[in-house]
């Protein structure tokens, strides 16, 4: 039987992956360094029970389950679990959005005559923001990208529409910096987590070094 800091450990690198979360997400989330995060799972910190219920709001697990050992196929069951959940909650908030958007189109057409189909048009940048809230823990996190950047063109787009009178084709130019400062942030972000990823590594290996030494 592994002992409770190696458990805890293993339990605490399990349950952030299958949130899809980095070290640094988690950091944020908990207001904790991400060398902090680094140092639980690599086993020479053992979170105090306060972080534990900390974690445990976090992940929506009891707080006996860091301290439980876990087959492989209870942490996929789990993990099934969790997502069932995830995309359970993001087609509710898509149902939500457009049956919204059906409401105002019909009651438009009922009080003015008028079919304002931007009612539904508005629906889109809505459903991609709902996306963007729930993407994290269902898609890797490439797809965060993916999803502001829908986000952006779509609130662009509707936009010109909506005044499509006035012509306002220098939206779209608008929307070309801030494209380019979303892409250079998540090129930064992926290189600060790749850099953290080999100093953990390397940290690692001297640790493994020391104990072969001690053995010795």
């Amino acid at each position: 039987m592994k002992d409770i800091r190696t458990i805890v450990k293993d339990n605490l690198i399990a349950i952030r992956k299958q949130n899809n979360l980095t070290q640094l997400d988690l950091a944020k989330k908990v207001n904790y360094s991400d060398n902090a995060i680094s140092r639980w799972e690599n086993g020479e910190v053992v979170p105090s029970l306060e972080t534990l219920q900390l974690l445990s709001y976090v992940y929506n697990v009891p707080v006996t389950w860091f301290l439980e050992e876990h087959s492989t196929e209870e942490k996929k069951r789990f993990n099934k679990r969790e997502r069932t959940l995830h995309v359970a909650i993001m087609l509710s908030m898509f149902l939500i959005v457009w049956t919204v958007s059906a409401i105002t189109f019909l009651l438009l057409k009922k009080y003015t005559g008028k079919y304002y189909v931007m009612a539904f048009v508005w629906a889109i940048p809505a459903t991609c923001l709902c996306l963007l809230i729930t993407q994290r823990h269902l898609f890797k996190k490439g797809f965060c990208l993916l999803t502001k950047s829908l986000l952006l063109w779509t609130i662009i787009g509707c936009a010109f529409f909506q005044l499509f009178q006035y012509k306002l084709w220098h939206l779209f130019l608008l929307g070309i910096p801030i494209q380019i400062l979303l892409t250079l942030f998540a090129v930064i972000r992926s290189l600060k987590e790749d850099d953290d990823f080999f100093k953990r590594l390397l940290t690692s290996r001297k640790k493994s070094k020391k104990e072969k030494v001690a053995k010795k």
